[in-house]
């Protein structure tokens, strides 16, 4: 090596602690800050259209099991025929029963609390859940019939 190391030293007792100080702080702030990206339970979590749900409900066979996670007044507000209710709030206690492989298609008022409860599902080692997008407003803006008193 040529040249005179006492330049480059001197330049790495500036530089160092200010490169440290800067990782430290990058590092520290990082478990703090909201995810950018989705969480892996959401990432797991398939969507589908009023549409598609609609489409499922009318064909024959098997029928997945709907579930609206929207508060007992909404539901009694108005509701697709044959769905089950399980209020955000207590949703894991009250498919405590359902086996964790069976489809279940989560549905709310605009599709924001049917994703939490499939984050919280997903938590629980439930595997085939897909949120509705649009929830209930989508629903009946696009003239599906719901049960109402």
């Amino acid at each position: 090596m040529t040249g005179n190391p006492k330049p480059f030293a001197a330049l790495m007792r500036k530089t160092v602690p200010f490169a440290l100080v800067a990782m430290l702080a990058v590092t520290a702030c990082g478990g703090r800050s909201e995810p950018s990206t989705p969480s892996a339970a959401q990432q797991q979590t398939a969507t589908m259209s009023v549409t598609e749900l609609h489409e499922r409900l009318q064909t024959p066979g098997a029928k997945p099991l709907v579930v609206d996670v929207r508060e007992q007044n909404e539901y009694d507000a108005g509701h697709i025929d044959g769905v089950r209710l399980a209020p955000l709030g207590n949703v894991e206690a009250e498919l405590a029963d359902v086996p964790k492989d069976t489809e279940i298609l989560l549905i709310c008022r605009s599709g924001n609390r049917s994703g939490k409860a499939a984050d919280r599902l997903a938590a629980r080692g439930y595997t085939n859940l897909t949120n509705v997008e649009g929830g209930m407003l989508a629903w009946e803006a696009n003239g599906y019939p719901a049960v109402k008193p």
